[in-house]
């Protein structure tokens, strides 16, 4: 059976970072580290700007040697004994008996994050330090084995051994931590001109950004850095199609985050994804796709918006709630909205009822609907306004 698969399109630099990555995440997950004479450091830095493809490099490392990928987001760690659960290294622990035996990735991202004062900030980089050490804290709660119930008489559970784990972490999970630092930055700040403000002249180099990270959180890394650059940006102009570009395109940073948590609306109400809403700002798009990652798991929306019907296809992952938004359109008027197919909001007030779903509220930009974990699609039937044209 033929399947179409994307080719994967990786950029100069990000394929020379992969390549180096390729050997080193072999070694981390071969089970053989133990038997080594010397216990080589594995766990890695990648270095660079955001959205340049960090995260990025990390799937295709996986997809490469067919190893399953965790990513951890620093900024929504839940720590131990916090009142929001899943707790972030009890996720973790179960990822790695998830695992059975074999190999995996583990991404930290924003891994910059773990700098900074206050106690929140040093509980979460305290955790960060064990997960480095392949240490599992007593805190963590450890994964049920299998018991034989085959009497009828249910036995008591049993706890995986912490020490079997932490053999299977050390051995066989390759730790990927991913940041920008662009604390780095302000050390090329300077006054120019009348001006008080301070403003960066130029990037600062890599032995400045090296110098900026804690000699705590460094010394747990191999000493070799895979560095990624702003990604440049050419222009087909001239008589050999490049003309100009840039270095440091826009598209490369912030906007990508924006667009995820205002054009497809999908953003956090409180730590860890625990509760988030999905309110779409769509503009003149007539389809939006995006998938956003959480502690909790992937959050995917995919949107679509004709004359006659918008449509709002949700994958939220267990352990949350989600506030829905069906957009309110000047010119428009919705007359039905449906879950899965089922009528849970009528014009006029009346609303349907069904598992899962429950409408909450019309204000003047959405009629909102709390929304359980699961996979659901609401349709939104439309009119247009007599003498109005939509916007």
């Amino acid at each position: 059976m033929e399947t179409n698969k994307k080719p994967t399109i990786l950029s100069p630099q990000q394929q020379v970072v992969l390549n180096r990555l390729l050997p080193v995440a072999r070694v981390a997950t071969n089970g053989c580290r133990d038997d080594l004479p010397i216990q080589p450091l594995t766990s890695t830095l990648i270095v660079g700007p955001s959205g340049n493809g960090k995260s990025f490099i990390a799937a295709e490392l996986g997809k490469r040697l067919s190893l399953p990928v965790l990513r951890i987001n620093v900024s929504s760690w839940v720590v131990l004994s916090a009142r929001n659960e899943p707790w972030t290294f009890s996720s973790i622990v179960q990822w790695v008996y998830s695992l059975q035996g074999g190999g995996g990735i583990l991404v930290l991202d924003e891994a910059d994050k773990l700098q900074g004062t206050g106690d929140w900030v040093s509980c979460i980089r305290h955790e960060a330090h064990d997960l480095l050490d392949f240490v599992i804290p007593l805190a963590a709660r450890m994964p049920a084995a299998p018991t034989d119930d085959a009497w009828g008489i249910p036995d008591p559970p049993m706890f995986v051994e912490r020490a079997l784990l932490e053999k299977q972490l050390r051995e066989r999970v390759f730790i990927l931590a991913c940041g920008a630092w662009q604390s780095a930055w302000r050390g090329n700040s300077r006054k120019l001109g009348f001006s008080q403000d301070e403003l960066p002249v130029e990037p600062p180099s890599c032995e400045q950004i090296l110098q900026s990270i804690e000699p705590e959180l460094r010394q747990r890394f191999r000493h070799e850095v895979c560095w990624l650059t702003t990604l440049w940006e050419g222009w087909g102009i001239g008589a050999k199609g490049f003309g100009g570009g840039t270095s440091n395109h826009a598209w490369s940073g912030g906007p990508l985050t924006i667009m995820s948590q205002y054009f497809a609306g999908v953003a956090p109400t409180s730590l860890g994804f625990s509760t988030y809403s999905v309110l779409p700002q769509m503009g003149s798009l007539n389809t939006i796709s995006a998938k956003v990652a959480s502690v909790k798991g992937d959050i995917a929306v995919q949107l679509a918006n004709t004359k006659k019907l918008f449509s709002l296809d949700l994958s939220s992952p267990v352990g949350t709630r989600a506030k829905v938004g069906i957009p309110l359109l000047a010119g428009e008027t919705i007359t039905e909205v449906k879950a899965n197919g089922k009528a849970v909001w009528k014009a006029g007030g009346t609303s349907g009822t069904m598992p899962g779903v429950r409408f909450i509220e019309a204000t003047a930009r959405y009629l909102v609907f709390a929304v359980d974990p699961g996979q659901w699609s609401f349709t939104a039937r439309k009119s247009i306004i007599a003498g109005r044209q939509p916007r």
